[in-house]
């Protein structure tokens, strides 16, 4: 797949929290990037939830949302930033419940990748 690259940040477009990601960006066609969790997750005070993480945070919520959003595929990355010492490990996806059928490609790869 041949298309450009896009961060999204989180990925999340939540009205209720009044929070989206997707804010001014032109997603249609091309590939997003985002971070895995939620923005704030280990701050009581987060615009979410506090350390409870929503179903924002979810793969299949930020996949769904992507694809509303136009993107053809979704590249996920561990959020370092914001779990420091944690191992960069990558997610076993076949334990991950959702739909059966997204409909749009969905990878995960190391943050270092992306920095190339």
């Amino acid at each position: 797949m041949n298309a450009p690259l896009v961060f999204a940040v989180y990925g999340i477009t939540a009205p209720e929290y009044d929070y989206d990601d997707y804010m001014g960006l032109d997603v249609t066609g091309r590939i997003v990037i985002v971070l895995r969790h939620e923005p704030q997750e280990n701050d009581d005070k987060s615009v979410f939830e506090g350390r409870q993480l929503t179903p924002h945070a979810a793969l299949a919520s930020k996949a769904t949302n992507a694809k509303n959003h136009g993107a053809v595929a979704m590249i996920v990355v561990n959020d370092l930033g914001n779990h420091p010492g944690d191992p960069d490990e990558l997610l076993r996806l076949n334990g991950i419940s959702g739909p059966q059928e997204m409909s749009i490609t969905i990878i995960q790869v190391k943050p270092a990748i992306i920095d190339e």
